[in-house]
């Protein structure tokens, strides 16, 4: 039961934070990343506490903020790349989500095997105090090397000078050999920016989003997009990964041991995001989106017929693929349509339809 409550309540966290996240991050990209992941630390040393209430409310704090991040992180990656390479690059933020799946199923190796010797260990306050590592170097990063807000973002606020600071970090300015040349480049792509991309998309009132003809058919579609994304049960199989693997290894012989069986799972949910930095970069959205559904149903439905056959092993590689399938297609397309389609404060809400499908 308490199990399940942590759970809950930090993807309680999540949703209450993705809503809020929108008009968090209308004030900049730079600041809602500063400020929510001192409260990711505050968190995680709350749940170094062991006590049921304190780390109901390390976790709650700690989904609030991963709520906003994932809408600060993402934007700031559609902002900063060339708009050819949004699809490579746009789908890390499935690609980040399935690293920390995998990180979370492999700390659990240093925890007992034996419920018995819980009680024991102390191991399992190095896997509450990961996030903590995470953010020192993340805030490392955006204090000493990315100081700038993204490309994107700086160009809509009219910050030329500092867009251009940015480019220089990340992108190079093809055939220019002098410093004079760099510059013409960079206020060419800035132009071009200006003539190609909506820049009043951080500036939109949360009614307009929802309400406005310009933009609601995007926030409505997304919305569903997200909800849909997690009704194929992917967050349920994450969560009771444990509790499936006690019931495939009931059905008959199964050659490895539920924990290792739950670490496998989470290479796969790594591997299918890593593929997707590739094939996102190759595939349209909407092919990549029906591809993976199909596939997902396909693999729900083995598993279901595995399941009835008593067959342990076929259902298990079927549950495999449904999360390598989800991690390579679904994932990631999801997120590129948030990032790519939605003004600010409809991010929000759409994250909001995302992880609040999760909790029934």
């Amino acid at each position: 039961m308490y199990n399940t409550l942590i759970s809950s309540v930090s993807i309680l966290g999540i949703a209450i934070g993705s809503l809020l996240g929108g008009k968090a991050v209308q004030k900049g990209r730079r600041r809602a990343i500063f400020i929510f992941d001192a409260f990711t630390i505050l968190g995680a040393a709350l749940c170094q506490y062991l006590s049921v209430p304190t780390l109901c409310i390390g976790r709650f704090v700690c989904g609030f903020a991963a709520g906003v991040l994932n809408i600060a992180l993402s934007k700031s990656i559609i902002e900063t790349v060339p708009e050819k390479y949004t699809g490579m690059f746009g789908s890390l933020s499935n690609f980040y989500i399935a690293l920390g799946v995998m990180l979370a199923t492999v700390s659990g190796l240093v925890l007992p095997h034996d419920s018995a010797y819980y009680e024991e260990t102390e191991w399992w306050r190095f896997v509450y105090a990961c996030p903590i590592i995470i953010c020192i170097v993340q805030l490392s990063l955006f204090t000493f090397y990315w100081k700038e807000e993204p490309i994107n973002y700086s160009v809509a606020l009219g910050e030329d000078e500092k867009a251009k600071s940015m480019m220089a970090r990340v992108l190079k300015a093809p055939n220019a050999t002098t410093p004079e040349e760099t510059d013409a480049a960079y206020n060419a792509y800035i132009a071009d920016l200006r003539k190609n991309s909506n820049q009043e998309v951080s500036k939109v009132p949360f009614k307009d989003a929802v309400c406005h003809p310009l933009y609601r058919r995007a926030t409505w579609t997304c919305f569903m997009i997200g909800v849909f994304n997690m009704q194929t049960g992917l967050n349920a199989v994450n969560v009771y990964m444990h509790r499936l693997m006690d019931i495939v290894k009931a059905l008959g012989p199964f050659a490895i041991t539920a924990n290792t069986a739950v670490v496998i799972c989470g290479v796969t949910d790594f591997c299918g995001g890593v593929v997707a930095i590739f094939a996102m970069h190759k595939f349209g959205r909407k092919t990549m989106l029906v591809f993976g559904h199909s596939m997902m149903g396909l693999m729900e439905l083995g598993a279901g017929a595995f399941f009835q056959a008593a067959l342990p092993a076929p259902m298990y590689a079927c549950l495999n693929a449904f999360i390598f399938s989800f991690s390579l297609t679904s994932g990631p397309v999801t997120w590129l349509y948030i990032s790519e389609c939605t003004v600010d404060t409809a991010t929000g809400l759409v994250v909001l339809g995302l992880y609040a499908s999760c909790m029934q």
